[in-house]
């Protein structure tokens, strides 16, 4: 008699698979994530109502790229979320993230266990005003 052990389900995430030579399309895959740093976010997530609607991480316990929806009070809004995992982000931090969001052309969030430099934080309220945001976990 085989001995059963008891399944235990993992966490999933929406996380944005690679492209293929034969495939030119994003596709969107439902797969247990084992991130300490993600499990954080999603924590924040969601004691704030933000619903995370795709990811991708792109290196281990230390940056993922999201597409969030965060409700306000006209309605949802979609953003962009870099989120990276240091105790200062600075000034290319925020323009990596405001540079990531334009291409997709929503607003921009930076968010970080850490603080901003005190360049990085004039760049945001002059250079990048209402584009991008910084949102301390």
């Amino acid at each position: 008699p085989e001995i059963q052990k008891p399944s235990i389900e993992k966490p999933v995430a929406p996380v944005v698979q690679e492209n293929t030579a034969k495939d030119t399309k994003l596709k969107l895959q439902l797969v247990p994530v084992e991130d300490a740093f993600y499990k954080k976010i999603e924590e924040f997530c969601s004691k704030k109502n933000i619903t995370i609607v795709s990811a991708k991480i792109i290196k281990k316990n230390s940056e993922i790229d999201m597409r969030l929806i965060v409700p306000s009070q006209i309605g949802e809004t979609i953003y962009f979320c870099s989120a990276k995992n240091k105790k200062k982000c600075s000034e290319s931090d925020v323009a990596i993230a405001f540079g990531k969001g334009a291409v997709e052309r929503i607003p921009a969030i930076l968010m970080s266990p850490g603080e901003l430099t005190k360049k990085a934080l004039s760049e945001i309220n002059t250079i990048y005003k209402n584009q991008i945001s910084f949102v301390k976990i």
